[in-house]
């Protein structure tokens, strides 16, 4: 299993992941450096199912015999290293970049994309949901998303079946 990351949440995952039986988990950071908590860090680094890779960085992914053949370039060098993953986590960054959805239209506010209370944006059809959204008032908590998905997904529903009677809730889905 390869969990990529140097947050808290790839660290967690990392390390809910390391207490399975049998479960040998690559930990893959481009720094050496984490900013998860330093605690999780020597945690998972005194595993003897963890290994930890930095400074890497993957550069290409292929399947090859049902198996994701990643190619990690060793930062600061010309040197890649390949492994074979049956599962990936990829646990990268918080601040999302934006900007390519620009070219589309797509209004953007603070490097945000604007939506409405349908988590519409102001072109038809385009949704966008969790941390890569803004409307007035909203908070900025990860589990929003959640609960912005199901919105989102409602919509998106009504939209395609309209003649349908549709409530969806979460425990349904």
């Amino acid at each position: 299993m390869g969990v990529f990351g140097g947050g808290d949440s790839a660290l967690d995952w990392a390390a809910e992941l390391a207490d399975q039986p049998g479960t040998k988990i690559n930990l893959i950071h481009r720094r050496n450096e984490f900013r998860g908590l330093e605690s999780s860090v020597q945690k998972l680094k005194s595993l003897k199912n963890v290994e930890v890779q930095t400074p890497y960085l993957p550069i290409s992914i292929q399947i090859r015999d049902n198996l994701l053949n990643i190619g990690l370039k060793e930062m600061g060098t010309s040197n890649i290293i390949y492994k074979q993953f049956d599962q990936i986590i990829v646990g990268y960054g918080f601040r999302a970049n934006n900007q390519f959805v620009k070219k589309w239209g797509v209004n953007l506010n603070n490097n945000q994309i604007e939506v409405s209370r349908s988590m519409e944006t102001n072109i038809p059809g385009i949704y966008a949901i969790g941390d890569v959204s803004t409307y007035p008032g909203r908070v900025p908590l990860i589990g929003l998303g959640f609960g912005e998905a199901q919105i989102a997904i409602t919509t998106i529903m009504r939209s395609l079946f309209p003649e349908k009677t549709l409530t969806i809730h979460s425990t349904s889905i």
